[in-house]
């Protein structure tokens, strides 16, 4: 049989303006389109971000080998079909395709493979694609190329006998790695002679204007547990950090677990009353001694460094969740975790459909405060009165309705009258201001405290039967993201009435971790808000602010400062 024919075209440009059947992109598990600079980004952009919605929904996860293609409208790309496809998890493709002693051939063969059979199902004989695993997967751009090109032949010759597929187009933004690029392909012609009649050809595409994002990109610090060892990886627009071990011993780190948690609880009075300076070092060491107990010295100076230009996302394994890492104390920024834009992110084998917002005629954003139902959180009351009446006078987009004890209908109790107007599924925001109660034994029995006498619960269970889950959720009650604590063993650790609006769907949910004074927590709500609402500030700029401002009124006395808790992007904005 004569040498199959392929043409392999090196185009330097931006992918959005390749003119071919299909655009492919790759997607990493677990994480947000990346900056202005990447690939994925900027096709997001140009789809109107088509690409972060169908992410919100569950339906675009990233997993190894997803394949899913997203029809172009005319005119918004050159090509007919985007395809984003999924490469895993960064810090595992990364190190599979990286290290020289185990190296994993079979991953991008299983990629390759995957995007050789979508191609085939939606007809398209040529496409455009960034190099897989370059930039965001650590590769070289030759080995990028070779890798990719190798593994692309080898599946066209197992899956496309009908040689339908006959032209492939490799787009690199940056001028300079094209010789690489070329340098791994000529490789891959070189060894494949006798099967492949490869030509390549150089060709240039328009650029496109970069778009800065309005908001500040975010880092994420990945945290694995195996057995007794964690490991550390740290994501920008690229890997900075892959798999960084640390042995650490449980028994050790649960002890400072607790002795952190201890000045949430108001235990160890000895040390936690008196001047704010004892107080501050007391705090102080606990947060060291945890941070010594989990945290390299390399990762921390990582933290450190890129914090400045990145606001940062935990991204754990579920059985670290209940480690209270936003109090690790950083000696060198003489700063707790929580005094940055944080938030966190779980690793879950669940997915959860994120149901898109309803239709609407206008740009109207529904809020939903819910106020003291108990009857007896006098400061609750007046929180959620004066967040309504913030809302009403500075942003008019927002739509917020009050939710009260005298509005109960007189055949509902209140839990059935709350979960009602949940189940509208209008609202993207739900602020509930009231008590909450944890469960260590059953945290899916956790939830929101709704009336003593009879005494009603909403458990976290019922949140995930909800039509559509808000995509905020700010739950300003004691223990609200409340989880058991320490290092946590087995699959089926939860994480406490969290778990229930995230498996609901809910994009952002802040709670605490502990009881919280009434007047303190009013403080932080104010604050809060007003940075997000009336300086447009982020959702962890604004946080920082607001435990800022508790601190300043209260002092290092009353913990309601430290207790708040972020599940989410800090970097959402009004």
């Amino acid at each position: 049989m004569t040498a199959r024919p392929l043409l392999v075209r090196l185009a330097h440009g931006s992918i959005t303006k390749a003119e071919t059947t299909a655009i492919v992109v790759s997607h990493f598990e677990g994480l947000a389109p990346a900056g202005a600079g990447a690939a994925v980004g900027a096709v997001d952009r140009i789809l109107r971000g088509a690409i972060s919605r169908f992410m919100e929904y569950g339906m675009l996860r990233g997993k190894l080998g997803e394949f899913f293609p997203i029809p172009t409208p005319t005119g918004e790309l050159s090509a007919q079909v985007t395809v984003v496809m999924g490469l895993g998890e960064y810090d595992v493709f990364h190190k599979k395709m990286t290290d020289k002693k185990g190296k994993d051939p079979e991953l991008m063969r299983k990629v390759a493979r995957r995007l050789v059979e979508g191609m085939l199902q939606i007809n398209a004989a040529s496409f455009a694609t960034t190099l897989f695993g370059a930039g965001g997967g650590g590769l070289s751009s030759d080995e990028a190329a070779f890798d990719f090109v190798n593994s692309f032949c080898e599946a066209l010759e197992t899956l496309d006998k009908d040689r339908r597929i006959h032209e492939v187009t490799l787009v690199e933004i940056d001028p300079a790695k094209l010789p690489a690029i070329r340098r791994g392909v000529e490789r891959v012609r070189q060894g494949l002679a006798e099967t492949f009649q490869m030509e390549l050809r150089e060709t240039r595409i328009p650029p496109v204007e970069a778009v800065l994002p309005s908001f500040k990109p975010v880092m994420y610090l990945r945290v694995r547990i195996e057995e007794d060892v964690l490991k550390y990886s740290i994501q920008t627009d690229h890997p900075v950090e892959v798999m960084v071990p640390r042995r650490i011993n449980p028994q050790a780190v649960n002890q400072a677990v607790q002795r952190v948690l201890a000045y949430g609880r108001r235990e160890g009075a000895a040390e936690f009353t008196g001047p704010p300076d004892r107080i501050e070092e007391a705090l102080r060491s606990r947060g060291r001694d945890l941070r010594v107990e989990l945290i390299p010295d390399d990762i921390m100076e990582l933290v450190r460094n890129l914090t400045g230009a990145f606001n940062m996302i935990l991204s754990l394994d579920k059985r670290l969740a209940s480690i209270p890492w936003e109090l690790i104390y950083d000696d060198t920024a003489q700063r707790f975790l929580c005094q940055l834009p944080l938030g966190r992110q779980v690793q879950e084998a669940y997915s959860s459909f994120r149901r898109g917002y309803r239709d609407a005629r206008d740009d109207e954003i529904n809020m939903l405060i819910i106020a003291n139902p108990t009857g007896d959180l006098a400061q609750a009351e007046a929180e959620a009165r004066a967040l309504k009446q913030l809302i009403d006078d500075q942003i008019p987009q927002v739509k917020a309705d009050l939710w009260e004890r005298t509005q109960i209908p007189a055949d509902r109790s209140a839990g059935a009258d709350i979960i009602g107007r949940l189940n509208t599924g209008i609202y993207e925001i739900v602020h509930y201001s009231g008590h909450a109660e944890f469960d260590e034994v059953d945290p899916m029995r956790s939830g929101w405290i709704v009336n003593w006498d009879p005494r009603e619960k909403i458990e976290a269970f019922r949140f995930e039967n909800t039509p559509r889950a808000p995509v905020l959720a700010f739950h300003n009650a004691c223990q609200s993201a409340a989880v058991p604590t320490g290092v946590r063993r087995g699959p089926e650790v939860t994480y406490g009435l969290a778990e229930g609006f995230l498996k609901a769907g809910v994009n952002l949910y802040l709670g605490s971790i502990w009881d919280i004074d009434d007047r303190a927590a009013r403080t932080f709500a104010q604050a809060l808000y007003q940075m997000m609402v009336i300086e447009r500030k982020d959702l962890g700029e604004a946080m920082v602010a607001a435990r800022a401002q508790v601190l300043t009124e209260f002092g290092l006395g009353e913990p309601t400062w430290a207790s708040y808790v972020l599940y989410g992007s800090p970097s959402f904005r009004f």
